[in-house]
């Protein structure tokens, strides 16, 4: 009962209740849909009565009567099948929205560690593919079961008054017949886990190798890579065989055991029959209607593996929207300014090495800090666990002087503009992924902030100006038109904190020193952490923290670390020659 409990959850979305309605209109439209076979039973009775009993006269009335249900049993069916009709569309359709939103609401919450655990193809697989299977296959089972047991109890109610042996060997065949639908709900349900991996699988190779086309191409590895794709699509074929076949011998037993039903049905009515035990009528009522009974049940079976697969789709539902959210912790400070301090942060990615250990360091509010280091020192991370898109491992991140953790994320995002190295941008125009930094802008507010990010130039001069779509990712624009449309988008934010990760790092000299004269101007009573490798760009920076192995080996202005860090003096040396390497 309590797997029966759960996989009802699974395929509703967690909302059982909001679907009795729809499966209630669907078994009431199921029995109206069975009165014309009741009815005919009926008529086939009165037709004969001459027959079984000579000389009497055929009542017309009762045919007449019979005719007139029909009618009536037509016009009511079209209204059941209406609303059935309706509430399948609108009624589920609400239903689904309302989890697709949900599972959005759920992800953007998630911790960014979330989704290193869980890569984009099964991201996907869940929001298009398993939600589809569920309103494909998962509510239609369910109705189906319903309707089942409704029409066996009313089958069994209306027959026994015929004659309740008869009944008890038309229903003799089901409980034989249920430990087959049972293995068969098992054997799918193994098979269903290897066909979902398959499927989440094809999506994530999918979506590398169209993303990825261009490298691989470049490199040669266009027919290589794509020999990998092949294989996650042979796996898929093997996997979606194997589940058919896995539930289909089992499917037809069970049939064959309820058809044999019909067989019994017959075997003991001749019996009671000869021994003039049953009315003949009644015989005739029960081969009649036996198979319109056993219809469903055997419907039923071809939907084993359909049920397997819809069930644990809706389990992956599930699983995402139970998945743990940021804590907010109660009590929690309001923050008092802008300003972000990490004490004694320890951190690791997924458990995996420390990205940071121990690390103590000041964002101090109204002044740029610059953070440099070599790769993997650590950097990157910090704007991160500022963000709040991780809670640290240890130690505090605080904003304001305010503990994070007692913070809604979504409070501290709207604090800050985020520029990240790796930029996305949404399909959609120009001007729809600027005015993402404020929605509300008006179409001034949004030139004026391209023309903050040197963005201007480069947008006029596109064929549709800011109204030119940019395509999946931004992929109609280069590197540096990305990372501009960007830098407008948050300053059009104006957030009172600025956090850049190699903001400029594809922008040409040019644009470069633009972009920072912006910077600069939006750094006044803003706390700003920049993150560059060109040392030249962040050196009247007001505080340079200097990272190494996930730890702040030192901090200070230019001229200071000059003067005592090695470690800086050798990156700004080492960058010192790089600018004058040429080609020879």
């Amino acid at each position: 009962m309590a797997d029966l409990r759960k996989s009802i959850e699974n395929l509703t979305f967690g909302s059982p209740g909001r679907l009795k309605g729809i499966i209630g209109w669907r078994v009431l439209d199921s029995l109206v849909s069975n009165v014309p076979s009741c009815v005919m039973v009926a008529a086939v009775w009165i037709v004969m009565q001459p027959v079984i009993r000579p000389g009497s006269a055929l009542d017309t009335g009762a045919l007449w009567a019979c005719a007139a249900v029909l009618a009536a049993q037509a016009a009511v069916s079209y209204l059941t099948s209406r609303r059935v009709y309706v509430l399948s569309c609108a009624g589920m359709a609400d239903v689904a929205l309302d989890a697709r939103l949900a599972a959005g609401e759920r992800l953007r919450r998630l911790p960014m560690g979330w989704f290193q655990e869980h890569g984009s193809g099964e991201v996907v697989s869940v929001l298009q593919r398993d939600f589809e299977s569920v309103m494909n296959y998962g509510w239609d089972i369910l109705s189906q079961m319903a309707t089942i047991a409704v029409r066996l109890i009313v089958a069994a109610a209306v027959l026994a008054a015929f004659d309740w042996r008869l009944t008890a060997a038309m229903l003799a065949s089901v409980p034989l017949a249920v430990p087959f639908l049972l293995a068969g709900m098992r054997g799918a349900g193994a098979s269903s886990a290897r066909l979902s991996r398959a499927q989440t699988e094809s999506a994530a190779r999918s979506i590398e190798y169209a993303g990825g086309i261009t490298t691989l191409r470049a490199f040669g590895y266009a027919g290589a890579r794509f020999d990998a794709l092949r294989e996650t699509f042979e796996e898929l074929r093997a996997a979606s065989l194997a589940r058919e076949s896995s539930a289909r011998p089992i499917a037809l037993a069970g049939r064959a055991i309820i058809m044999a039903g019909a067989a019994l049905v017959m075997a003991v009515g001749g019996a009671l029959a000869a021994a003039g035990a049953v009315d003949p009528f009644a015989l005739l009522a029960f081969l009649l209607m036996t198979l319109n009974v056993y219809e469903p049940i055997v419907t039923l079976f071809y939907y084993l593996a359909d049920w397997s697969g819809a069930q644990a789709a809706g389990g992956r539902i599930r699983s995402l929207m139970e998945a743990g959210e940021l804590p907010v912790s109660a009590g929690g400070d309001e923050p008092r300014g802008c300003g972000i301090e990490l004490e004694d942060v320890t951190f690791s990615y997924g458990g995996g090495a420390r990205a940071l250990g121990g690390a103590t360091l000041p964002l101090e509010e109204g002044r740029l800090t610059a953070l440099v280091g070599p790769s993997g020192s650590g950097k990157s991370t910090v704007c991160r666990l500022a963000a709040r898109f991780w809670d640290p491992d240890a130690g505090r991140v605080l904003l304001g002087g305010a503990d994070e953790r007692g913070l809604d994320p979504d409070e501290v995002l709207a604090r800050m503009a985020i520029v990240f190295q790796d930029v996305f941008l949404f399909q959609g125009t120009v001007a729809d992924n600027i005015r993402m930094g404020r929605a509300d802008a008006t179409d001034e507010e949004v030139r004026e902030a391209a023309r903050r990010a040197a963005a201007l130039d480069f947008i006029e001069a596109l064929p549709q100006g800011f109204d030119t779509p940019v395509g999946e990712g931004g992929s109609t624009l280069s590197g540096g038109e990305r990372q501009r449309v960007s830098i407008a988008r948050a300053l059009l934010k104006d957030a009172p904190v600025v956090l850049l990760d190699e903001a400029t790092s594809s922008l040409d000299a040019l644009n470069e020193v633009a972009v920072q004269s912006a910077i600069t101007e939006l750094v006044r009573g803003r706390t700003v952490a920049v993150i560059a490798h060109r040392l030249r760009s962040i050196r009247d920076a007001d505080r340079i923290v200097v990272m190494d192995g996930g730890r702040v080996v030192d901090q200070g202005t230019h001229g200071e670390l000059m003067g005592r860090c090695d470690l800086y003096r050798r990156l700004w040396e080492e960058q010192e020659r790089a600018e004058g390497w040429q080609i020879a």
